[in-house]
C-alpha cells in the first residue's frame, strides 16, 4: 500500500508542472489534422505530430489509466481472499501507473528537446504548446 502512495504523488508530482505552466493543450479532443485540404508546409506536420501525442496523452490519462486502475481495484475488491486474483490486481494496478509514468515522461522528454533545439537556433526556446505556423 505505501508503494501505491507512494506511485500515486509522484504521478501528481509529473501533473504538477504541466498545470503550473498551463501552455500545454490538454486535454486534447480538437482536429488532428491542422491543414483542411492540401497542407504545403513542414511546420504542418509537426503540428499533426503534436496533436497526435497531445491526443495519445489524453486518451491515456483521461480514457484507459483511469480504467485500468478501476478495473485493477475491483479485480483486488472482488478477489474473496484468493492469492491469484490479488496479484492480477496488484500486477493490473502496478501497470497503470507505470504507463502513465512512462506517457507522462516522454511528454517531458520531448519538450525538453524542442526547447533545446529551439534554443540553440537562437529563437530563445521552442515549447511543445507553442508551436505555430506562419502562412
Amino acid at each position: 500500500m505505501k508503494k501505491f502512495v507512494g506511485y500515486l504523488l509522484g504521478i501528481v508530482g509529473l501533473f504538477l508542472p504541466s498545470i503550473a505552466m498551463g501552455d500545454a493543450s490538454f486535454p486534447f479532443w480538437g482536429p488532428l489534422v491542422p491543414c483542411q485540404g492540401s497542407c504545403t508546409s513542414l511546420c504542418q506536420l509537426f503540428v499533426l505530430a503534436q496533436n497526435l501525442i497531445n491526443f495519445g496523452l489524453t486518451v491515456l490519462l483521461i480514457v484507459i489509466g483511469p480504467i485500468a486502475v478501476v478495473f485493477g481495484g475491483i479485480m483486488i475488491l472482488v478477489s474473496a481472499g484468493n492469492p491469484d486474483r490479488i496479484s492480477t490486481g496488484k500486477r493490473i494496478l502496478t501497470g497503470a501507473i507505470i504507463g502513465i509514468a512512462i506517457g507522462l515522461a516522454s511528454f517531458v522528454i520531448v519538450n525538453t528537446f524542442l526547447g533545446l533545439i529551439g534554443a540553440t537556433v537562437g529563437s530563445g526556446g521552442v515549447g511543445w504548446g507553442v508551436i505555430q505556423c506562419s502562412p
